[in-house]
């Protein structure tokens, strides 16, 4: 396992690996109704299951070969956790290089660009570190 932890940065933002004190982000998040009413997996009905979820991120950012990328989205200048995104390798070997992402971002952050840039750091590491050759996220048609 490797114990380097990962980080992009842009002018706002540091993505990086989660931190076991992250859960207290990912509970609140999960008690946001209008970020769970399109994320099913953020459905956390106790603080128990946000540490559980973020001590999982953490084991599977440690695999090697890492094949995933769960990372706190954090606002550089309040060092606050506004959100996760995500990223995953090929779950089939024809998919080889292709990557599928998804995110969350804490309802006080939108509207603010945030996860536009967020998603062109992530973006460029996939196309540029990673070689990937296909890069795609799915959403809700509602979720406007």
């Amino acid at each position: 396992m490797n114990s380097l932890p990962f980080c992009l940065e842009t002018e706002r933002l540091l993505l990086r690996d989660f931190v076991s004190s992250d859960w207290t982000a990912i509970f609140a998040m999960s008690q946001e109704p209008t970020v769970i009413s399109f994320q099913t997996w953020l459905r956390l009905d106790n603080e128990q299951a946000a540490q559980h979820w973020v001590d999982e991120a953490i084991y599977h950012n440690r695999l090697q070969p890492r094949s995933g990328y769960n990372l706190a989205v954090v606002e550089k200048e309040s060092q606050r956790v506004i959100g996760w995104l995500g990223w995953g390798g090929p779950s089939e070997p024809e998919s080889e290089n292709e990557f599928d992402f998804g995110y969350a971002l804490m309802p006080d952050a939108w509207g603010q660009g945030y996860m536009s840039e967020a998603l062109q750091a992530a973006v460029a590491f996939m196309f540029d570190t990673l070689s990937a050759s296909r890069v795609y996220g799915e959403c809700a048609k509602r979720n406007v």
